[in-house]
């Protein structure tokens, strides 16, 4: 496999702050299908070089501009190129369905080629992905099926099973808030379409697949959105697998939401950042094991 190190000792490695922010939306298309018209809003600070390459993934429903401009630029002035996307379903996607951990899991793919393509100049190959909620559950499956994308993946508060789970699973424990959507966006009921959520079933697959990059786990104990259960399969299934190259923080301070003025979530953002600069860059290996469940994509195939 391939690894990349940064030199992280004393100063940021990527250059300084210049307190000034470059701010725009790129539109793009579906690599995997027809689809046009999603769209990611980005920030920069032009005094940093060789950006990592930071993704928001907004919640169950949501949009880029859940994100306010002061998350971005937070993101922006560490010396991250930081994008918010909106996938299909969203706003002008031409397409106007959802695909929850599906399908849709390749417009964020994508929207990181598109950054690539048209900023490359910009930013280097590291990638952080950010989520919550169901942001969340997208980083988690960008881990199982696009394993070698990123370095980092952060999960807040994310579900790790849609409904494959008859107890665990998101479909039995949302509270009946989001059961008809979960319907709706899987394709069918857990009774009648099984498959459908095994795909989405990445405790099976993010502890075998994820190999060397790092999982950031953050949920709080009396989450009734997403309850905890969902981050902690996910732990389990990483120390079951002897394997910890992730870390779990369990504390009421994560309240489900943005991290928006006055919101605690700021707060874990300096040690995801961190985390980002200390992990390697890398690539599956071209021998070994994988869990496919439903699909996966890597640099070698």
């Amino acid at each position: 496999m391939i690894l990349e190190q940064y030199n992280v000792r004393g100063q940021n490695p990527h250059g300084n702050a210049s307190g000034n922010y470059i701010e725009n939306t790129v539109s793009f298309n579906s690599s995997h299908d027809t689809l046009t018209g999603m769209a990611y809003n980005y920030s920069y600070d032009p005094g940093f070089a060789n950006r990592i390459i930071v993704v928001l993934l907004p919640g169950w429903g949501g949009h880029r501009t859940d994100f306010d401009s002061a998350t971005l630029r937070r993101w922006a002035a560490r010396g991250g190129f930081c994008i918010a996307i909106n996938m299909r379903g969203r706003e002008q996607a031409t397409f106007d369905y959802r695909d929850a951990s599906g399908v849709e899991l390749y417009d964020i793919y994508d929207a990181v080629k598109s950054v690539k393509t048209n900023f490359r100049k910009l930013v280097g190959n590291k990638v952080l992905i950010i989520g919550y909620s169901c942001g969340g559950g997208n980083s988690l499956a960008l881990a199982s099926k696009f394993p070698d994308l990123s370095a980092v993946n952060a999960s807040f508060f994310g579900m790790s099973d849609y409904g494959y789970d008859g107890a665990d699973g998101w479909y039995f424990n949302n509270g009946g808030t989001y059961t008809v959507s979960i319907n709706s966006s899987v394709g069918g009921t857990p009774l009648s379409y099984p498959n459908k959520y095994r795909s989405r079933y990445m405790i099976e697959s993010i502890a075998n697949n994820f190999i060397n990059g790092h999982l950031m786990l953050f949920h709080s104990s009396g989450d009734a959105t997403v309850p905890l259960v969902h981050s902690t399969n996910v732990r389990d299934a990483f120390n079951s697998a002897g394997k910890s190259n992730y870390t779990n923080s369990v504390s009421n301070n994560w309240g489900h939401g943005y991290p928006s003025p006055g919101s605690s979530l700021i707060d874990a953002e300096p040690t995801i950042w961190t985390k980002a600069l200390d992990t390697l860059i890398w690539t599956f290996p071209r021998s070994g094991n994988i869990r496919v469940n439903g699909y996966i994509v890597t640099k070698w195939f």
